[in-house]
């Protein structure tokens, strides 16, 4: 069986900590990095199955940094982004920019983020 990776960009060391520690119990090999850490570089060595993304962080838009990646990487794997932000263009910008799915944060609990994260992978 292949490992699973996910790699986990979000600006708040409390829900980076939170992910970190749930899908480790999952048996994830995880890589967590800020929006100040963030790079493309160790992204393709890490090569997750599924990226994590938050959209709002100070220093680099989640956006931003998906645009980024898809014009560095074409292939890389399932994006989902997370926000806290029930605004629906932001979901449409996502989905534009490649991601898979744009997740409002408070809507689902950690479990059910990894439960998507888990069938993501499945499908990636």
């Amino acid at each position: 069986m292949s490992t699973k990776k996910i790699a986990i960009i979000d600006d708040d060391p409390l829900i980076l900590d939170l992910y970190l520690r749930k899908f480790k119990d999952r048996g994830y090999e995880v890589i967590a990095m800020d929006d100040r850490s963030f790079s493309l570089e160790k992204l393709l060595a890490f090569a997750p199955g599924v990226i994590l993304l938050d959209v709002i962080m100070p220093t680099k838009d989640g956006l931003d940094i998906l645009e980024e990646m898809r014009v560095a990487f074409p292939s890389l794997p399932y994006v989902i982004l997370l926000t806290n932000n029930d605004d629906k263009t932001i979901g449409e910008k996502a989905k534009e920019l490649g991601a898979r799915d744009c997740i409002v944060k408070v809507s689902k609990t950690p479990s059910e983020i990894a439960d998507i994260v888990d069938n993501a992978l499945k499908e990636a």
